[in-house]
């Protein structure tokens, strides 16, 4: 079996949705899905966090009405030491 390949997306959520978070980073790793919940757009750190076993395809999907057309936003370069880590914004 191949070893699995680190993956992060990134994705902001309607300005109109009810939940308090602004921002979500799905990070692929062997152990499972974490989920970095960010409660401002502009935050470099996320606010909470959580992990799942499920696939990644799946935990985008339960996202995917609440994030907005910018849609997933795959993140290629990021601190292996500090996962929950953002020092960029997307556009």
């Amino acid at each position: 079996m191949k070893p699995n390949k680190e993956k992060k997306f990134l994705a902001y959520l309607k300005s109109n949705s009810e939940s308090e978070i602004r921002k979500i980073m799905l990070h692929q790793t062997k152990f499972g899905i974490y989920a970095y919940l960010y409660l401002a757009e502009d935050d470099c750190y996320c606010t909470y966090d959580s992990c799942s076993e499920d696939s990644l395809e799946n935990v985008m999907q339960d996202w995917q009405n609440d994030i907005d057309e910018r849609g997933w936003i795959e993140i290629f370069h990021f601190n292996p030491l500090r996962h929950d880590e953002l020092l960029f914004q997307a556009a």
